[in-house]
């Protein structure tokens, strides 16, 4: 069975969403502050692949829309975040796990965004400004070929904001994910930013 949400329907279970945390994920303190201070419902959970995802909670306000358990978008959406370049150096010199993990999430057609913490990222490979024996040329040779490869939505970005950038890039691969796929009403007018959300 298919439902078609209204825009009513739509905020609500756009208000629903939860955003998983995987329980392997260290140093994410900046971006649990965040979620607090906006209010940004979270939970500490194990996910197979990627350090977030989320879910629409089923509850008292979604159940009367047909959710009558959690909802799960873990195979549409992942997000890998690496602390620094040199996490991500790190990560692709391990290459066998590094591979595993991303042809698990390609296997599912699984959107795959990678966040790395740090605005000069890319220039710090090209330059080979990161610790490691690895050469520049090498680490940016491996780095394009598993963007390539596995279709990987990589980001260069500013701690600050990760926890916002997170929320926003499951947010809206949510409702884009739902409104392609017909759940939503023919003429369904709903825009995320314009409900204040």
């Amino acid at each position: 069975m298919k439902y078609k949400f209204s825009d009513k329907e739509q905020k609500i279970l756009l208000k629903n969403l939860v955003i998983i945390c995987d329980t392997r994920e260290q140093r994410w303190e900046h971006i649990k502050d965040y979620f607090d201070r906006k209010k940004i419902k979270y939970k500490v959970e194990k996910l197979d692949q990627g350090d977030y995802s989320c879910y629409i909670a089923s509850n008292e306000e979604t159940k009367p829309l047909g959710v009558n358990r959690d909802w799960y978008f873990s195979n549409d959406i992942a997000i890998e975040k690496k602390n620094s370049v040199d996490e991500l150096i790190s990560s692709i010199k391990d290459r066998d796990r590094f591979e595993n993990e991303f042809a698990r999430l390609k296997m599912y057609n699984t959107k795959t965004f990678m966040f790395v913490e740090d605005l000069n990222g890319y220039e710090k490979l090209v330059t080979g400004d990161f610790r490691s024996q690895y050469s520049s040329a090498a680490a940016v040779g491996s780095f394009e070929t598993f963007t390539a490869r596995y279709d990987l939505n990589v980001q260069f970005i500013d701690k600050k904001t990760t926890g916002y950038r997170i929320y926003k890039a499951l947010y809206y691969h949510i409702y884009e994910l739902l409104k392609n796929k017909g759940y939503f009403e023919e003429g369904a007018i709903f825009e995320p930013e314009a409900a204040g959300i």
